[in-house]
């Protein structure tokens, strides 16, 4: 409703009516003028507050559901999140048994390996022993002959000199 119109005494609203009725107003009277031009503003003004009140509702409204949709979401990433922590945790029980299963085997065959190895390398070394003493005796026999093959040459040079 437009000021000029609220001159009119027919158009006046209910609250506009009364007072003028109550304090005997014309509508040509500066205060009725100040009046209506005062309630027309207050009017505009609750009905901007209506409008900015429904935006701002549903506006939240929105906003809610958002966040009601995140927390659901951040319940179920939560019940996940225990589950994938439970199935990574550490057991040490399963751990050392999945390990023996694993290792077990393959360890006796290293130990069976390596008890043949020092079976088969003792004889080894108990031929090596025996070659080297051989070759050692016939070292100090080849040495033995040396010194005498070396003396005879040596007198028979000496003799016929």
């Amino acid at each position: 409703m437009k000021v000029e119109e609220l001159l009119n005494k027919e158009n006046l609203p209910d609250d506009l009516h009364w007072v003028a009725h109550e304090y005997q107003l014309q509508p040509n009277d500066p205060v009725f003028l100040l009046i209506a031009w005062h309630w027309a503003h207050t009017r505009k003004a609750e009905d901007t507050l209506r409008a900015a009140q429904v935006e701002l509702k549903a506006a939240l409204d929105s906003r809610i559901k958002t966040i009601v949709g995140a927390i659901d979401k951040a319940d179920a990433l939560a019940d996940k999140l225990t589950r994938l922590e439970t199935a990574l945790t550490p057991k040490p029980a399963e751990i050392a048994r999945d390990f023996d299963e694993a290792v077990r085997p393959g360890l006796a065959d290293v130990a069976k390996n390596i008890a043949a190895l020092a079976k088969s390398s003792a004889a080894l070394a108990f031929h090596a022993q025996a070659a080297v003493a051989a070759a050692s005796r016939r070292q100090v026999l080849a040495g033995v002959i040396a010194g005498v093959a070396f003396g005879i040459t040596i007198a028979v040079l000496i003799f016929f000199r």
